[in-house]
């Protein structure tokens, strides 16, 4: 299975450029990029649930590594969204008004589209579930068999961003604060609450442990510029990463991947870092970004199908089976659902 890593790091170094600084580092296709590697990640991760490894060194290392990896895989989208919903605020006057409509009921709509597949793929198979439980899985609390939590923590974090622009617009000015400022701080109130509510409700780690990312990228919006100009003073650039990557490392090893977030928000900052010196310029995986909620929701419905027929009993006729059937269907998704936004969701 380790095969699976060396693909994608061998795609991943083609067409790579390695720059003093990219400036464009946070654009949609160097991000893009990014999520299509971490998509792939996230895609091997869930196939190993389906599938009995051995104990070889092959079997083994691939296990390792994605263990190492853990939660972080899913750190960037959130950190992502974060801050791509900072820079739209400061870009776009009114950004408030068709918030909920474009980008709140806008993923929730793609997500219940899916969960819908995932009921009559269930159906089809002869399991049925009880009345809350589907409820629940239109909002990600709970699952018919797709992954869920984290459409779920995207939603909340969602409306938390709504209502930080609320307040900010309310009372930002009778605190003499800038919007920006009061949505950051409102964000990180409320993501608290959100941590502490999982934290009470849900108990398990993968539920909390990235949430703080998304506000974290919201600061790095906010401080972008002052963030970019003392790096390239000197060596601190230099000094930064290499603090950085050996904090994350040493808070890796003997912590974990703690339910707070410091080693997910380490990791964030690492991979910007490293983002500003070193490109993954290739169309590849810039398709995979693009089609990265896609394959993250829909990843399960080849796994489980194929599953269900005996196929997982071989390893690599399994592989090699399920991972083109969810490019395909990821592609196929996203460009029914591109033809559907432009019909609901018009400027």
């Amino acid at each position: 299975m380790i095969v699976l890593i060396v693909i994608l790091l061998l795609v991943s170094l083609y067409g790579m450029k390695v720059s003093s600084f990219h400036n464009d580092y946070m654009s949609l296709d160097a991000t893009n990029a990014i999520k299509g590697i971490f998509a792939v990640i996230i895609l091997f991760s869930h196939i190993r649930q389906y599938i009995e490894l051995t104990d070889s060194f092959a079997d083994s290392t691939y296990v390792s590594v994605l263990k190492y990896i853990g939660q972080m895989m899913v750190t960037m989208y959130l950190f992502y969204s974060g801050y791509g919903l900072m820079e739209s605020l400061s870009r776009k006057p009114n950004y408030r008004k068709n918030f909920l409509k474009n980008r709140f009921f806008k993923i929730l709509l793609h997500f219940d589209i899916a969960v819908l597949m995932y009921i009559v793929l269930q159906w089809a198979l002869g399991n049925t579930y009880h009345l809350p439980k589907y409820l629940g899985s239109l909002i990600g609390w709970s699952s018919v068999g797709n992954s869920n939590w984290f459409i779920f923590d995207i939603l909340v974090l969602y409306l938390i961003f709504y209502l930080s622009m609320y307040i900010a617009e309310s009372f930002g000015k009778q605190i003499n604060k800038h919007l920006e400022s009061v949505v950051l701080i409102a964000s990180f109130f409320f993501c608290l609450l959100l941590w502490y509510f999982l934290h009470r409700t849900k108990g398990q780690s993968w539920w909390i442990d990235n949430i703080m990312a998304f506000p974290f990228g919201i600061g790095y919006s906010l401080y972008r510029s002052k963030i970019e100009t003392w790096l390239r003073k000197g060596w601190n650039y230099y000094i930064s990463f290499f603090a950085i990557t050996l904090a994350l490392v040493v808070w890796r090893h003997f912590k974990g991947i703690d339910i707070f977030g410091v080693c997910t928000c380490l990791f964030a900052l690492w991979v910007v870092l490293l983002s500003m010196k070193v490109k993954f310029d290739n169309r590849i995986l810039q398709w995979l970004g693009v089609q990265a909620f896609a394959i993250y929701i829909l990843q399960r419905i080849p796994m489980i199908y194929f599953a269900s027929i005996g196929v997982n009993q071989n390893t690599l006729y399994y592989c090699l089976l399920v991972i083109p059937a969810v490019f395909a269907i990821a592609f196929i998704y996203t460009k029914l659902l591109k033809a559907l936004d432009k019909q609901l969701f018009k400027r």
